[in-house]
C-alpha cells in the first residue's frame, strides 16, 4: 500500500473527525494525522513528511492562512500541497489564499464528494489512486480532472428562495390563519443557512445561544440533512453580517402536528471555537436578552 500521509488542521473536532472519516473510508491507505490549531501543525510539519495538507482558515492563536504562509518559507514543505477549509468565501479571501500560495480552496459546508474531489485531484498528480483506494471498490476515474467522478454524487440544484418566507415568519401570523405568534415564539433575527450543495436558505432565527441555533425555514426551501455540515449567517436588521458560524444539523422537525406543516425547525450545534466569532456571537446573543 501507498505510504501517503494528510494532515488535517481544524479547531473544531466535529471537521477533523469528519475528514477522517471521509477520507478513510474511501482511501484507507492514507495516514491521517490531525492538529487542533497552527502551532501544532507546524510542530508536526517540522518532524514529519506530509504529502497534503487540509487546514482550516479561523483558528486562534494561529490562522490557517499563517500556516500557509509559513510553509511556503520552509524547505521541507514548500511544495507540500495545501487546501484551505473555510467559509470565507469572499473573493479578497480566495485572492489572498491564492497570493500566498494555495493549491486549493473548498468552502464551509462541504460534502464528503466535494472534499473526496479535492484531495484525490491533488494526489493523482503523484501517486496512484487505485493503490490508495478499496480493492473492491469502483475503479477511480482520472479523466477530466474528477478522479472521483464514478463515486461522485453530483450537488442538487440550488432551489430559489420563496419571496414571501421570511415575510410570513416575522409578520406575526402562522400560515394561512389569522392568529397571532406567542411572544415567546417571537424571532430573534434573520439568518442565511448554507449547506454541502451550495444551497442558500433563508430563515428566520427562533432560538439562540453560544452553542446552537433553532432556525425556522419554509418547507419548500432545500430540507436540512441531519449531521450534516452547516454554516450559519446570522444578520442584523439592513442585511448586516452579525457573525459566520460553522456547525452541523443536530435535528429537523416539522413546527406543528400535520402532515400539511408550510414550516421546519432546524436546530444547529455549533462547532467554532474561534474568539472572534465568539465575541461577536455573544454581542448579538446579549442584545437578544
Amino acid at each position: 500500500m501507498a505510504d501517503v500521509r494528510l494532515l488535517v488542521v481544524d479547531d473544531a473536532s466535529f471537521i477533523r473527525d469528519l475528514v477522517k472519516r471521509v477520507i478513510k473510508s474511501k482511501l484507507p491507505a492514507i495516514e491521517v494525522e490531525e492538529a487542533v490549531n497552527g502551532k501544532r501543525a507546524l510542530s508536526l510539519l517540522g518532524k514529519v513528511d506530509f504529502d497534503i495538507v487540509l487546514c482550516d482558515w479561523e483558528m486562534p492563536e494561529m490562522s490557517g492562512l499563517e500556516v500557509l504562509q509559513w510553509m511556503r518559507g520552509q524547505d521541507r514543505c514548500k511544495q507540500v500541497p495545501f487546501i484551505m477549509i473555510t467559509s470565507r468565501i469572499d473573493k479578497e479571501y480566495v485572492i489572498q489564499a491564492v497570493q500566498s500560495g494555495v493549491t486549493d480552496y473548498i468552502g464551509k459546508p462541504f460534502s464528503n464528494e466535494q472534499l473526496l474531489n479535492k484531495v484525490a485531484k491533488v494526489l493523482a498528480k503523484k501517486h496512484d489512486l487505485r493503490a490508495l483506494a478499496r480493492r473492491d471498490d469502483q475503479p477511480l476515474q482520472a479523466a477530466q480532472g474528477n478522479p472521483l467522478q464514478a463515486q461522485a454524487i453530483q450537488p442538487a440544484k440550488i432551489q430559489g428562495v420563496a419571496a414571501d418566507s421570511v415575510n410570513v415568519l416575522t409578520g406575526g401570523k402562522s400560515a394561512g390563519s389569522g392568529r397571532k405568534v406567542a411572544a415567546s415564539n417571537v424571532p430573534k433575527g434573520l439568518a442565511q443557512l448554507r449547506l454541502p450543495d451550495n444551497a442558500t436558505v433563508r430563515c428566520v432565527i427562533k432560538d439562540i445561544s453560544l452553542q446552537e441555533a433553532t432556525l425556522v425555514v419554509k418547507t419548500e426551501e432545500r430540507v436540512p440533512k441531519v449531521l450534516e455540515s452547516a454554516v450559519v449567517d446570522i444578520e442584523q436588521e439592513g442585511g448586516k453580517q452579525v457573525a459566520r458560524v460553522n456547525g452541523f444539523v443536530f435535528s429537523v422537525q416539522a413546527s406543528e402536528r400535520s402532515a400539511s406543516s408550510e414550516f421546519i425547525s432546524v436546530k444547529v450545534v455549533f462547532v467554532d471555537n474561534d474568539p472572534e466569532k465568539f465575541e461577536a456571537l455573544s454581542h448579538f446573543v446579549a442584545g437578544l436578552r
